[in-house]
């Protein structure tokens, strides 16, 4: 199930009644993904507000490998704080943030990959 999809859907259930919409199909597209848009920020918030919860309990050791033309070079850094960690990955466009067993993870692609 796309996220496009489910927005439509929510907003089609939520919203049908007040608009002249018949079906999601009828939503217009800038309305979907302004609600995907607005959907992605209330969950970055909630991560954002985990990480700050984390981060106030234990420092954490990023760590990872950079490709280079000769060899990829290992390297790390250590985490204080959200911004610290968004300094490292604010750039980058696919990233998984998980916890197993009180360990962070964070799987970062290339490509979009990331399955959930």
């Amino acid at each position: 199930m796309t996220q496009y999809f489910v927005a439509g859907e929510w907003l089609f259930d939520d919203c049908s009644e007040d608009s002249d919409w018949s079906s999601p199909d009828d939503i217009p597209d800038e309305r979907v993904y302004d609600e995907m848009d607005f959907q992605d920020r209330m969950q970055w918030d909630d991560v954002k507000a985990e990480l700050d919860t984390l981060f106030k309990k234990n420092i954490y050791i990023l760590t990872g490998t950079c490709g280079r033309w000769n060899v990829p070079a290992q390297g790390g850094r250590f985490i204080h704080s959200v911004d610290d960690l968004l300094s490292c990955i604010g750039h980058l466009d696919y990233i998984r943030i998980y916890d197993r067993n009180g360990h962070l993870y964070i799987v970062i692609t290339t490509a979009r990959t990331i399955t959930s």
